[in-house]
């Protein structure tokens, strides 16, 4: 909603008809009506309640609610559980979303004794995973009489949704850190059972007949826990007064917190159904019959600017980096060709031959003569002379020298002896006897 709009906010509750106009985060002077409903739960006794509200409005504010296309004031319109069938759907795997989701809650409210008629909308929550879900049915009859209203009045419906839930999103869990929430209406107590704020349905009802029904709600909380074992583990219980006429009036068992809510664009001389009304005229709530996207606002409109400035800033950036690593990749192309190994010259079969007459006498220079004498000297306890030592170099690279001796012993014994010494001597690889 933008600041300068103006809403008028209506809460249908079960015996009366509460409204104010809502501008620029405050009610509008004089702008509060409350008209009671004849026959409480009658679709012919809300009509007649709305065409006096609109009546009231009409001359009262009459440049507002001028005849303009699309209207030049918006209506949210808040309904109390008496104008709404809902029930706690159970999880289908199958059913997540979609015509899935919609033909489950359908079966699901056929079962219950619910029947769905041409023109009546089903609304459904998200709910967390494997959590049941609260499903809200719209009456079509309801709606219809919603459009006329907003029709005389030359205005935009822009929302229409469950006070009880509206009064759940306010609240939130900033009370309290118990999960179940009381909301005490004019002629209904309701337990509501919200784990977070994204998952919430309905665990019990009961009307209100009299001020006899003052220990009500403590009966119904006992049925609850003992229906379910789960609640046994809740210490504390929230309540919410929806109307002045039982606040302060009942008192609170042990267990049981009050909860008020918040202060912000609250008034307190305002019923609470009303205050809600303004306190969540912002808030999109999933369950709406009307909306079901949220409106651009400020903020928003401010956020996408800003993700318009950063996106265009990231465009320039890439831009940037895309030209400076064509230059970078151009230079590192210059220094490649610049770098790159000249092609193997061609050796002639005579250049080869004297190549490889070269390596092996390179070999035999690097031939390490002092380690291979240690190598080859015979232990005391061996007896054997070496007579004499011939080196034969490898012809090609890979070929393995030899180093042949010619040694003495006095028996075949001592030089097989020998023998096997030199096989384990660095850094002579093998040896074995040719002759003896």
């Amino acid at each position: 909603m933008w600041s300068g709009e103006s809403l008028l906010l209506v809460v249908i509750g079960n015996r009366h008809v509460e409204a104010g106009i809502w501008r620029r985060r405050a009610w509008r002077e004089d702008s509060i009506c409350r008209i009671a409903i004849a026959e409480p739960g009658r679709e012919v006794a809300l009509e007649q309640a709305l065409t006096s509200l609109v009546a009231q409005y009409k001359a009262q504010y009459a440049t507002l609610f001028r005849k303009k296309r699309g209207g030049s004031c918006k209506i949210r319109i808040l309904l109390a559980n008496t104008w709404l069938d809902g029930l706690s759907l159970p999880w289908n795997p199958r059913a997540v979303s979609g015509s899935a989701l919609a033909a489950h809650a359908r079966n699901t409210l056929a079962a219950a004794g619910i029947n769905l008629i041409n023109g009546d909308v089903v609304r459904v929550e998200a709910g967390r995973y494997r959590q049941p879900r609260w499903a809200v049915v719209y009456r079509a009859f309801l709606l219809q009489t919603l459009t006329r209203f907003v029709a005389r009045l030359d205005a935009a419906l822009e929302s229409i949704a469950p006070l009880s839930i509206a009064a759940i999103h306010t609240v939130g869990k900033k009370s309290s850190d118990s999960p179940v929430l009381a909301l005490v209406d004019e002629t209904e107590i309701s337990l509501w059972y919200c784990p977070d704020e994204t998952s919430h349905f309905l665990l019990a009802s009961a009307p209100m007949n009299g001020p006899q029904d003052g220990q009500l709600l403590n009966i119904l909380w006992r049925r609850v826990r003992l229906r379910d074992p789960r609640m046994n583990n809740i210490a504390q219980l929230q309540v919410l007064e929806l109307t002045k006429q039982h606040q302060g009036s009942r008192q609170e068992a042990q267990g049981q917190v009050r909860v008020h809510l918040p202060r912000r664009a609250a008034d307190d001389t305002l019923n609470p159904m009303l205050q809600i009304a303004g306190l969540s005229c912002q808030k999109i709530i999933e369950l709406d019959a009307i909306q079901r996207y949220p409106r651009p606002g400020i903020g928003m409109l401010l956020a996408l600017v800003l993700c318009l400035g950063i996106a265009v800033w990231l465009i320039f950036q890439a831009i940037g980096a895309a030209s400076v690593e064509a230059d970078i990749g151009s230079r590192l192309e210059t220094r490649t060709q610049a770098a790159r190994p000249k092609p193997a010259p061609i050796w002639s079969k005579a250049d080869l031959q004297r190549i490889q007459a070269v390596n092996v006498a390179i070999r035999e220079l690097n031939l390490p003569v002092s380690t291979l004498l240690q190598a080859i000297q015979p232990p005391e306890d061996i007896r054997v002379a070496i007579l004499g030592v011939e080196f034969a170099p490898g012809r090609r690279s890979d070929d393995i020298p030899l180093l042949k001796l010619t040694a003495e012993s006095p028996t075949g014994e001592e030089m097989a002896r020998y023998t096997a010494f030199l096989a384990g001597r660095q850094p002579l690889v093998d040896a074995y006897l040719v002759s003896h």
